[in-house]
């Protein structure tokens, strides 16, 4: 909204909205968003105007799906932000945009899993090792 408003666009607001709606679906919608955004500057404000805001919001869709994002996600399900980018990458070559959706949660339920799992051979291996309490370990004062 802010770029719409410094390029004097007639439509910032409702040109941002979209955008922040369109930016809900992942990877495609930003993209259709932003053409559709550019496409109305370019018929309101002229060609010059419209390579500008198709300059500006490209840079920070890249910011914001490269950097933002994958954080956020990260963070509030406490996974890597390159796991992020990886789920959701695999998760739209599988289920497309359905995919991308449930690929974070997907992705967190089999960190936990694999977590769980490699915690549960670490106690197993821990037990293992330990000295078994005998007569003569008793005796010698290792238990």
């Amino acid at each position: 909204m802010i770029q719409f408003t410094i390029m004097r666009s007639p439509y910032a607001v409702t040109l941002g909205l979209m955008l922040g709606v369109m930016n809900i679906i992942p990877y495609f919608g930003s993209i259709i968003g932003s053409m559709i955004a550019v496409f109305i500057v370019w018929a309101t404000s002229g060609v010059k105007s419209a390579l500008i805001v198709a300059i500006m919001l490209l840079i920070t869709q890249q910011i914001d799906g490269n950097f933002i994002n994958p954080r956020i996600m990260g963070s509030s399900f406490k996974i890597s932000p390159v796991l992020v980018i990886i789920a959701i990458t695999i998760g739209g070559a599988i289920g497309g945009i359905m995919g991308m959706l449930f690929a974070i949660p997907v992705a967190n339920v089999l960190k936990t899993i694999i977590e769980e799992y490699l915690n549960t051979k670490e106690h197993q291996r821990a037990q293992r090792d330990k000295p078994v309490d005998t007569v003569e370990n008793i005796e010698e004062g290792r238990t």
